[in-house]
C-alpha cells in the first residue's frame, strides 16, 4: 500500500485495481469454460499448438 501511494496513486485506486483484476479473472475463467468461438478480427492471432 505504501509503495502504491508513493507512486502517486490514491488509496481508492487500490480498490479499482483489485476490482479490475477480479473482473478480468472471472471473464477469463468464464470464457475458458464456455469456449466461445473467436471473432474474425482475432483469428489471425489465435494460439496454435504444435509449433
Amino acid at each position: 500500500m505504501q509503495a502504491f501511494t508513493a507512486a502517486g496513486f490514491t488509496e481508492p485506486q487500490v480498490f479499482e485495481v483489485i476490482t479490475a483484476v477480479a473482473i478480468s479473472a472471472m471473464t477469463n475463467y468464464t470464457a475458458n469454460l464456455a469456449e466461445p468461438p473467436l471473432e474474425d478480427a482475432v483469428l489471425p492471432h489465435a494460439w496454435k499448438t504444435g509449433y
